[in-house]
């Protein structure tokens, strides 16, 4: 059978994703790399993205 491809088909493999990796380490990762897109680092982003950053060297 083929891979299907529609709505709620794409969960299915989103689930493997977290059997495999910690999704919140993903998330911020994610979220670390649209910080650094952002120029404007607010007084909630700075801090966030500084722990961020202390992470990812850590991992």
């Amino acid at each position: 059978t083929g891979i299907e491809v529609g709505p709620g088909k794409g969960f299915a493999s989103l689930g493997k994703v977290e059997e495999t990796m910690d999704t919140s380490i993903l998330f911020l990762l994610i979220l670390s790399l649209l910080i650094e897109e952002t120029d404007d680092k607010s007084d909630f982003l700075l801090p966030l993205w500084l722990l961020v950053k202390s992470l990812r060297v850590n991992m």
